[in-house]
């Protein structure tokens, strides 16, 4: 395809290349770019290697996005980070966000120079010289306490013994244990009175800390209602479009979706931004990619330059709604929900069956198709009765994860499955597992390290 006039207006760039567009737009969450999409990101990486600004930053890791559209008969792409560059939300060249985090409005930024005011009132009290002086003074008497009793704890030890062998003398008698027990009470008193003048003296020193702690843990849930309040209120900005027309609010998507408030940093994602700006500006989207550049970031493995699918905890629910309207490419890992699992072995006490990827062990909270209700299926299970419901609840004696393939045994009666279950929690079953790595031609693969590109 070749465009030879193409427009080009803030963000959108030209585009030239000879593929012809998909049929469906990317599916987000598990593809292999189209060959627009790699064009496109190939002429992004390209732009981000020139700006010696960036250097130093993009190199410590940052996700980029490219959106392939179609606008006024023109083919182009549109391009994205996440989060911030530079300490901006905005670059020439890349599509601004869908809500303007660093300008949210005097409201916000009031609220926001609350929450730094409980801060300073919680860090000095924290480091208050007269909360450092209870400290230092209860932690020394605590020791000195410590110390004294345990020597009396050691000379009622050995007073102890010595009543021991005295009374083992011949000739003891009632006057003489009359007074080992007079000793031991004594003894015995003596290390009430001692920990009691302790607590004494501990404890207005304990009174007053434990009032300047209160008072700081007061403050902090203050803050924390604070910043609760100010995440929502800045959620409550972000309004998102479909491929419809339609717009919906952030706070309400997360809801509708999953039930819950939208996690911190929800629709600063590349995709989001992306798909916001073609919708607002009547551009019909093609295809899509995102890739990483630069360093992977502690506790997650990225490879530079690698294609990544959108990411399931803040853009899932976003995308969910954001693409309708679009036909969009079937999942590839989707398994349908009336479809039966092969199975590899059967008799009247089990089943071993093949788990696919992308299907759940036990049902979700979702609705998802999982074993259990492919299973139910297959046994023709009544879930109304305590006996089905029982076997149910039994069937599935171990588990794998949802994006994990591979051989399950699930139990054909409530009774196996219990005995399977304390098998696999004694260790009395062992498992293997394999991994299949697709390398790309001229490609190697290091220990530990994914492929360059495609899914694993």
């Amino acid at each position: 395809m070749t465009n030879d006039k193409p427009q080009e207006v803030g963000c959108f760039r030209r585009l030239r290349a000879d593929a012809e567009p998909p049929a469906a737009f990317t599916y987000p969450f598990c593809y292999t770019p189209h060959p627009l999409a790699r064009q496109a990101a190939v002429q992004l990486q390209a732009r981000i290697a020139a700006v010696e600004e960036w250097r130093d930053e993009v190199e410590r890791g940052k996700m980029f996005g490219v959106l392939v559209v179609e606008w006024q008969g023109a083919t182009g792409y549109l391009s994205a980070f996440s989060g911030l560059l530079m300490g901006r939300n905005v670059w020439p060249g890349f599509v601004p966000p869908v809500f303007d985090t660093l300008h949210p409005g005097d409201d916000f930024l009031n609220g926001v120079k609350q929450v730094e005011q409980l801060s300073e009132s919680v860090h000095r009290l924290e480091h208050d010289e007269r909360r450092t002086t209870l400290v230092a003074r209860l932690h020394e008497l605590r020791r000195q306490a410590e110390a004294e009793e345990a020597g009396h704890r050691r000379l009622m030890t050995e007073a102890k013994s010595e009543r021991r062998r005295r009374r083992a003398l011949p000739g003891h008698s009632a006057a003489d244990e009359a007074e080992l027990i007079r000793q031991s009470q004594f003894l015995k008193a003596e290390y009430r009175r001692l920990r009691h003048r302790h607590q004494a003296e501990q404890a207005p020193l304990q009174q007053e800390l434990t009032g300047i702690d209160e008072q700081v843990e007061r403050l902090k849930a203050e803050r924390r209602r604070l910043s609760d309040e100010l995440q929502t209120l800045l959620f409550s900005r972000f309004s998102l479009l479909n491929a419809r027309g339609e717009a919906r609010g952030l706070i309400d998507i997360f809801r509708s979706a999953v039930g819950m408030a939208p996690p911190s940093g929800a629709g600063e994602c590349c995709a989001p931004k992306l798909l916001q700006y073609a919708y607002v500006h009547g551009m019909r989207p093609l295809c899509m990619a995102e890739f990483w550049w630069g360093q992977s970031p502690v506790g997650e493995l990225r490879r530079h330059l690698q294609y990544y699918p959108a990411c399931s905890g803040k853009c899932k629910p976003i995308l969910g709604f954001m693409l309708q309207g679009l036909r969009v490419e079937r999942n590839p890992l989707a398994v349908p929900a009336s479809g039966p699992l092969r199975v590899a072995y059967e008799d009247r006490y089990l089943s071993v069956v093949c788990k696919p990827s992308a299907l759940l062990s036990v049902p979700g909270k979702d609705g998802l198709p999982s074993v259990v209700s492919c299973m139910a299926r297959r046994w023709n299970i009544d879930p109304g009765t305590p006996e089905g419901d029982e076997l149910l609840r039994n069937m599935v004696v171990h588990r794998l994860d949802m994006d994990t393939s591979g051989l399950m045994i699930v139990a054909r009666t409530a009774a196996v499955g219990r005995l399977l279950r304390q098998d696999f929690a004694a260790g009395r079953v062992s498992k293997q597992y394999r991994a299949v790595v697709e390398l790309n031609a001229g490609s190697t693969l290091r220990a530990g390290m994914p492929p360059s590109e495609g899914p694993v």
